[in-house]
């Protein structure tokens, strides 16, 4: 889940249902390109991440994909 949708800046992911250690987030433009890598720690039970998107994204339709251990989350969103 994430929330503001559309997004300007910033955006807030609430992860929950992923096994628990260490977690990539992708985020790919309307092209399927990679755009942007982190690697975040996963907690037991819902985890709130803030994520900074870059200041020279292009406004489009983007998806995010948060994946652990072979479990795999995505959601997509509008930059404006």
């Amino acid at each position: 889940q994430l929330f503001p949708n559309p997004v300007s800046d910033q955006m807030n992911l609430k992860i929950e249902g992923l096994p628990n250690g260490i977690a990539r987030v992708q985020l790919i433009n309307p092209l399927g390109q990679l755009v942007l890598t982190e690697k975040i720690q996963i907690q037991p039970g819902v985890n709130q991440l803030r994520m900074e998107l870059p200041i020279d994204l292009p406004a489009g339709l983007y998806r995010i994909v948060v994946s652990a251990k072979g479990v795999i989350e995505q959601a997509s969103f509008v930059k404006i």
